[in-house]
């Protein structure tokens, strides 16, 4: 299992913002979080991770990671729940020129996407999985602007797809929260190697990130 810096896409044009969360800190140097609450870094799937918690600790930036919700993108990270009592909010990206916003959900073997387009309703991708506290899990969640295509990946497994396109018509926000959605929940996680792309992650792109054969620069050459 391959730690996104050690792969090639952490050299793509198309990664937006990548958080080892060894801190707070973009490794882009672009978007960098704050910590909200007193949220704990913990030993994580790679080095240190946070851990997030329902009483409200949490990562945020102000910012939707420069116009990322406003078109095509991908989410990848690690996550392991702390606890399985709930279907925990786990990451949310808004948008308030758009008035779009994205949210995961994990916990209660279940997992879920979905797309909200404030004012109009919500489109969802929801599917069951074991969601095993003792262990991380990879999660990858993909929009693809141009056929509205929604898809929601588990341990490089295609859990679950839909379908939405066009923009929300009112309210709206700009932020991106690690931990949570704010004033919806947060979660009971150890959140580790988010990598956040303005473009739909590929099969080869899954793999090297999820497989224990992981995909180092020397993979891109081959």
């Amino acid at each position: 299992m391959a730690e996104l810096s050690s792969t090639y896409l952490r050299g793509s044009a198309n990664l937006r913002a990548y958080y080892k969360l060894e801190n707070t800190n973009d490794e882009l140097g672009n978007y960098n979080l704050t910590n909200v609450g007193g949220a704990t870094i913990v030993a994580g799937k790679y080095g240190n991770a946070v851990q997030a918690d329902s009483s409200g600790k949490y990562y945020t930036i102000a910012n939707d990671l420069g116009g990322l919700a406003s078109g095509t993108l991908s989410f990848a990270f690690w996550i392991k729940l702390v606890d399985n009592a709930g279907q925990y909010y786990t990451m949310e990206l808004s948008d308030n020129s758009t008035r779009l916003r994205y949210q995961i959900r994990y916990g209660a073997n279940a997992i879920s996407f979905s797309r909200v387009r404030e004012g109009v309703g919500v489109t969802t991708a929801t599917g069951a999985v074991t969601t095993d506290i003792t262990k991380f899990h990879h999660i990858v969640a993909t929009y693809n602007s141009a056929d509205g295509a929604m898809a929601l990946y588990h341990d490089n497994i295609l859990i679950a797809t839909n379908s939405n396109s066009g923009n929300g018509t009112s309210g709206g926000s700009e932020e991106f929260v690690v931990g949570g959605v704010t004033g919806d929940g947060f979660a009971n996680s150890i959140i580790d190697d988010i990598g956040m792309f303005n473009k739909v992650l590929t099969e080869g792109d899954r793999s090297v990130l999820f497989n224990e054969s992981g995909g180092s620069f020397l993979y891109n050459l081959l």
